[in-house]
């Protein structure tokens, strides 16, 4: 049994990650000195919904190919051909 490894653009997919990670550990630590925490977790709320809109926006084709291949008369299983977070 061989055990795959992922390939360089995986990789920096997810150094880029943990660097944004980070980044943001850091930011929030330093903010909580200077703002209230409820003030913080509602911006970072409205963080988060800009982000599933951004994502959502980005993957808008998506949708739009299952209603032509169901409106086409494909009633084969589908297969979502991107990763949700597929930046091309």
């Amino acid at each position: 049994m061989s055990i795959s490894t992922p390939d360089r653009e995986n990789e920096s997919h997810i150094a880029s990650f943990i660097i944004a990670a980070s980044i943001g550990t850091v930011l929030g630590a330093y903010l909580s000195q200077y703002v209230d925490g409820k003030k913080l977790q509602k911006y970072f709320g409205y963080f988060l919904l800009g982000v599933a809109a951004l994502i959502l926006f980005q993957n808008r084709g998506i949708l739009e190919e299952f209603k032509l291949k169901k409106a086409a008369g494909h009633n084969a299983n589908y297969q979502i051909k991107y990763a949700v977070f597929d930046l091309r």
